[in-house]
């Protein structure tokens, strides 16, 4: 139900932008909105979907599914640069007193806004909040489906439901950008997005890591719920870690003391390239056949061992393709000698 009638003047409550950028997923945003036209909004919300470049039919599709009185949608087209760069650009155009960070893909549940709202009033300046956006509930699920949802391969749920405290910090390791939120003048005297277009991840954490070094906490919202409707095969579980790896590089480079507090170490240290080079050669037979069993799962729905084993035994698998990613972008970028790599 929407409130009406009251300024954030009259209730005390502050303004929220949602930040939502998207590419060619219509069917996705169009979820999401819909979603959002249900949510308790206040005179002066307003919902931000930048377009990754021209895509008239999620435009369209997103006008159509959102319906409030009192919130305002703007729809606001970018040239193609990928989605950080496109958040980056959008951080200046919010109005409101705090950011909601959304992926396109995600469904919030009841009282999402409000959740997020109440949290940051609350905390003002002294903490950024993670909501809970699960992996969308399968029928059926494969091996592959069930490591994704139920282990640490790609958020860290699984760990986070398990404190009681509502008041613990995580640390900006878990600052996910497909539903966080956090005062906007905060983010924006953090420095805002980074700009690295044409990058795979690590922009929100290190956001967080920002964040952290202001003296935030980086709390997490189990209320602020919002399934995640992103289903990963095997095959891009696993290009996933290799992306990661040239990700690192970049960050590496342009954020070095972020680097460091992320990897533990220099990772663009030659002495590091270089060993790491000769793992991936020395551990290539090995993760190619982890590599295949880890693709036959992807229509396996029988459980061959309990999921913390499977996740345990598929981590050398992980590390290497992320050492390959590395190793591949530093060699490119003439970090590392072609013969090292």
């Amino acid at each position: 139900m929407q409130r009406s009638g009251l300024s954030p003047a009259d209730n005390g409550c502050m303004n929220v932008s949602v930040l939502i950028p998207t590419r060619a997923r219509a069917d996705k945003l169009e979820a999401c909105m819909k979603a959002l036209s249900e949510q308790d909004w206040l005179p002066g919300d307003e919902v931000v979907v930048g377009l990754d470049g021209p895509d008239p039919e999620s435009e369209s599709r997103a006008r159509s599914a959102f319906h409030s009185s009192v919130c305002t949608l703007r729809i606001i087209e970018r040239p193609q640069e990928g989605y950080i760069a496109l958040r980056s650009a959008l951080l200046p155009e919010l109005n409101g007193d705090a950011l909601i960070s959304l992926n396109d893909d995600v469904v919030p549940g009841a009282g999402f806004i409000r959740e997020h709202r109440t949290a940051c009033e609350s905390a003002g300046d002294s903490a950024a909040f993670v909501g809970h956006s699960p992996f969308a509930t399968i029928e059926a699920p494969t091996v592959i489906d069930r490591l994704v949802s139920e282990t640490s391969w790609v958020f860290f749920y699984d760990s986070m439901l398990g404190v009681s405290d509502r008041s613990h910090d995580f640390g900006f390791r878990h600052l996910f950008g497909l539903n966080f939120s956090a005062r906007l003048n905060t983010i924006r005297c953090a420095g805002g997005f980074t700009d690295m277009p044409n990058i795979y991840g690590y922009d929100d954490i290190e956001l967080g890591h920002r964040l952290t070094g202001n003296g935030l906490s980086i709390r997490f919202l189990r209320e602020a719920y919002a399934s995640h409707d992103h289903r990963m095969t095997a095959d891009q579980l696993l290009s996933r870690e290799h992306a990661l790896g040239v990700s690192a590089c970049h960050y590496a480079t342009s954020c070095p003391e972020f680097s460091r507090d992320v990897f533990g170490q220099d990772i663009l240290d030659k002495g590091y390239l270089t060993e790491n080079a000769e793992r991936v050669e020395t551990d290539s037979e090995l993760c190619e056949t982890l590599a295949h069993e880890f693709l036959s799962f992807g229509e396996q729905r029988s459980m061959p061992e309990p999921i913390d084993a499977l996740f345990k035994r598929f981590r050398p698998l992980k590390k290497h393709l992320w050492r390959q990613g590395l190793i591949a972008e530093a060699a490119r970028l003439g970090l590392v000698s072609t013969r090292a790599a």
